[in-house]
């Protein structure tokens, strides 16, 4: 489960996904690529632009 964006709450989203049948039966790595689609085409249509990165550039 997780919400988009970040810093201004617009969209929450769960996703559950029962019997994996390839890779990981860990959560993340398993609900976590379609939670990034879902969420991109989401936020496409919604015509919500990306919250900007207080990351440094280069990294983490």
């Amino acid at each position: 489960m997780g919400i988009v964006p970040a810093r201004q709450l617009r969209v929450v989203i769960a996703v559950s996904i029962d019997r994996p049948l390839r890779g990981s039966h860990f959560g993340g790595a398993v609900a976590g690529p379609p939670f990034v689609d879902i969420a991109g085409q989401t936020m496409r249509l919604l015509d919500v632009a990306p919250d900007k990165s207080d990351a440094p550039k280069g990294g983490v």
